[in-house]
């Protein structure tokens, strides 16, 4: 089964047989014709549920257990959810594999085998042959990375946290505030890496000195300097402003801007990697 990959959740959760608001493109994993599955009881005897958000969308999920085949090993027990009720458009529709740092994510009940270790390279969104890669486990990562201490912030422990502490524009170096970039344990704030978020989101007072200087950056100094397109006279700068939620105090540094990078996220030595790899190939 194809399944997304999101380092800001932690559950895996797929597709099951009667869902209501699954989407019409999605393979049902039929728990029936498996051996190994087994839902999971609470204390009172009865299925245990949980419900959860997802960009736009919200889901009512059945926690089970199977077993885990992925890399070639397998893993009895597995815990994730069945996807029981969904509403919205925005999930995955094929399942989603939580890369997070809490308890039922891939990291915690593979440990013993992967270390807490694993790292992706996400090919470039117009690439012909979309074939990026997942390793998991120490022995596969690259030796020559530049790394960055991973932080943990006890206030969203499932994030995976770094100390950005500026964003170059060209050479120039945009004026953030140092508080717009500050780690903060008590509100959350900071700045994490995600897979799961497409655009790059700043919170506001960074964003709009990014903006600014993206703007003063490309400003026409030329008048008869033309460049003439056929695809409109609106471009994307792939990032936008905090939303006005939760994460408004978050800087995402999202998969638009790893794509053709590896990306290393070491949990027990706690650092995060970064190296350039041409992710197609």
């Amino acid at each position: 089964m194809l399944m997304a990959l999101d380092t800001s959740n932690d559950a895996a959760w797929l597709p099951c047989p009667a869902c209501a608001g699954c989407s019409s493109s999605s393979i049902i994993f039929n728990s029936g014709k498996s051996s190994s599955f087994s839902p999971i009881l609470c204390g009172d005897g009865t299925r245990c549920f949980f419900n959860m958000t997802y960009g736009g969308s919200s889901f009512q999920a059945a926690l089970s257990r199977d077993t885990l085949h992925i890399a070639g090993d397998d893993f009895p027990g597995y815990a994730f959810g069945c996807l029981k009720r969904v509403r919205g458009s925005s999930l995955p529709p094929q399942g989603l594999l939580g890369l997070g740092r809490g308890p039922l994510s891939l990291l915690s009940q593979t440990h013993e085998t992967y270390r807490s270790t694993f790292s992706y390279c996400l090919p470039g969104l117009r690439s012909g042959n979309f074939s990026g890669s997942l390793r998991l486990g120490p022995a596969a990562q690259p030796v020559n990375i530049k790394t960055t201490p991973l932080l943990s912030n006890p206030r969203r422990p499932t994030l995976y946290y770094v100390n950005m502490t500026g964003i170059r524009v060209g050479r120039r170096l945009a004026a953030i505030p140092p508080a717009a970039l500050a780690f903060d344990p008590a509100t959350g704030a900071g700045t994490v890496f995600d897979s799961g978020t497409m655009f790059t989101r700043l919170v506001a007072p960074a964003y709009a000195a990014v903006r600014d200087e993206f703007r003063r950056r490309v400003a026409a100094k030329n008048e008869n300097a033309l460049i003439h397109s056929t695809a409109g006279s609106t471009v994307c700068l792939a990032m936008a402003a905090a939303p006005d939620n939760v994460n408004s105090v978050l800087n995402v540094i999202a998969n638009m801007q790893q794509q053709n990078h590896r990306i290393l996220f070491d949990a027990p030595n706690r650092r995060l990697g970064v190296a350039r790899e041409l992710c197609t190939v």
